[in-house]
């Protein structure tokens, strides 16, 4: 009984270590595009910069704002 629990306990213990967590990217939304885009691009995750940076380009084209649409799709990649 004493050699059956040591290994189990041992790899139990070397499961646990080999875990690794991930930072979270917490981005909190608003409803308002203006202000979750810029903020989603700061603080959100990478992977997801490229999708806020299009999604406000789209958003201040609809506003009319063509010269900051280009800038924010174009700039900051």
């Amino acid at each position: 009984m004493k050699l059956f629990w040591q290994p189990t306990l041992l790899a139990a213990l070397l499961i646990v270590a080999g875990c690794a967590t991930t930072a979270k990217h917490e981005v909190t939304l608003t409803g308002d595009i203006m202000v979750d885009a810029p903020n989603a691009i700061s603080n959100g995750p990478p992977r997801d910069r490229v999708l806020w940076q299009y999604r406000l380009a789209a958003a201040e084209m609809r506003q009319g704002n063509y010269n900051a649409a280009k800038q924010n799709s174009t700039t900051r990649c």
